[in-house]
């Protein structure tokens, strides 16, 4: 009888582990070899023998035997296996993660051309499969009549979903795929007094170029949501297309509009066009003005400052002239749209300001001017306030408005074609200043208001005492 002492962990699994490697080893190594042996000398079988074996498990002494220095790690078997195995380099790498999507719109190129009633695109996609299998590409185009799809010349499969149409293609590699999906598609426009108009909900993509071309000249093109646009040389855009003659080339890109915008992944692509307005040909503009002039009396000095509001209509308008009285020296005059002012002549006591603007106005401007004078206000003096009249309108009103330094005392001397108005309703609430002096309103030119303007005297009392 042989007996062997094995010390175990209290893990149920791993106790039954352990006991059937100390029974079998037991049995493989001493008793199965000392059975063959009697065998073979008596002649009697290995069964026959009785063999026992003793374990000793360690309940009392765990600390001492597994929280000591050196102390090992025990595992089953399978998860020492699979270790071993990993270690060695025998297992094999782990299946690589599944793409979050099965495929990506990477670049859209559109061409939109103006037809009668209709707006038709030619749209490129560049698509990319990334699984395996049957793909989805949602397309949309919901309210869009879809002329043509293909792909490498042959028809595309198109199935149509509540967001509107899907391309269904088979990809048979694991390795991703690129392919070009050509769609013709087109949808009737939306026309309005003065500008039409026509909304896609077309295919998303983070490049998405759009060309929009109009076979007319001179078209206000706008396009919603513009990242980034500008206008393209029709003769470049013909160009790209198809080398025409120079005569064919010559009068199709006189007649046409092209306007290049980048759009990026919106949800709704709108294009609306103007035809540009040529007003009356051969006729003047109309205009009315609304004038606003402000004067400001400070001892010896008098600053003018008036604003013109011009309405224009009928045809545009290039340049305007302002008369102004000739005492009055010209300070300066502004607006964002003036390019050059200058004086023109000085006579009859008037002298002219030519304005010339960057862009031709269609319907608003306005003008600025400073006017200033200076007079002797050590005795009274009769002082004027200049008159504005704006060259070639219809119709010019306003106010006046003037405001009587505290040190000056003055009187209405003349007063012709104005009607006093309340000072304080002319006084903005937040103006932080006294109400204005004097206030009038005119409705039409001429005008004219005198005022008699004197130094204030200081009241001088004495006491005197004689003896």
């Amino acid at each position: 009888m042989k007996i062997r002492s094995v010390w175990l962990p209290i893990c149920s699994k791993c106790f039954l582990l352990w006991i059937l490697a100390a029974l079998g080893s037991s049995c493989i190594d001493g008793g199965h070899h000392q059975a063959l042996a009697q065998g073979k000398n008596e002649g009697s079988s290995a069964s026959d023998q009785l063999r026992e074996k003793t374990i000793y498990i360690p309940f009392s002494k765990l600390k001492d035997v597994f929280e000591k220095q050196g102390r090992g790690v025990f595992l089953p078997y399978d998860q020492f296996q699979q270790l071993w195995r990993a270690a060695r380099g025998d297992e094999a790498p782990p299946p690589p993660d599944d793409p979050p999507v099965d495929s990506v719109v990477t670049r859209i190129s559109n061409e939109a051309v103006v037809r009668q009633d209709v707006v038709q695109v030619t749209a490129l996609l560049s698509i990319e499969l990334l699984r395996p299998g049957w793909n989805r590409v949602p397309l949309r185009l919901g309210a869009s009549a879809i002329q043509l799809a293909e792909i490498d010349g042959q028809p595309a499969r198109l199935t149509k979903t509540r967001a509107g149409y899907q391309l269904v293609f088979f990809h048979d590699d694991q390795a991703p795929q690129t392919i070009e999906l050509k769609l013709v598609y087109s949808r009737a426009i939306v026309k309005s007094p003065g500008q039409n108009q026509v909304a896609f909900d077309a295919p998303q993509a983070p490049i998405n170029r759009w060309r929009i071309r109009i076979p007319q000249s001179g078209v206000k093109v706008s396009i919603s949501p513009m990242i980034a646009a500008t206008e393209e040389d029709a003769n470049a855009a013909l160009a790209d297309e198809r080398p025409p003659s120079p005569s064919r080339q010559k009068s199709e890109s006189d007649q046409e509009t092209v306007l290049l915008a980048f759009v990026g992944t919106a949800p709704e692509v709108a294009i609306r066009w103007t035809p540009k307005s040529e007003g009356a040909t051969g006729l003047t503009a109309l205009t009315a003005v609304q004038a606003k002039q402000e004067v400001y009396l400070s001892e010896g000095a008098m600053r003018t400052r008036a604003t013109l509001d011009y309405s224009v209509s009928r045809a545009e308008l290039n340049q305007l002239t302002i008369v102004v009285p000739a005492d009055h020296k010209v300070v300066n005059v502004f607006d964002p749209n003036i390019r050059k002012w200058e004086i023109l002549t000085e006579r009859d006591g008037q002298q002219q300001i030519a304005v010339e603007l960057f862009e031709p106005a269609t319907s608003k401007q306005q003008v600025s001017v400073e006017l200033e004078k200076f007079f002797d206000s050590t005795a009274t003096e009769q002082v004027g306030i200049p008159a504005f009249r704006a060259v070639g309108t219809g119709r010019q009103q306003g106010i006046v408005l003037a405001r009587i330094d505290p040190t000056l005392r003055a009187e209405v001397s003349a007063r012709v074609g104005l009607m006093q108005m309340d000072t304080g309703s002319q006084t903005p609430a937040n103006d932080g200043q006294s109400t204005w002096t004097l206030a009038y309103r005119y409705a039409a030119m001429p005008y004219e208001l005198v005022l008699n303007v004197e130094k204030v005297r200081p009241r001088i009392s004495v006491q005197s005492l004689v003896e």
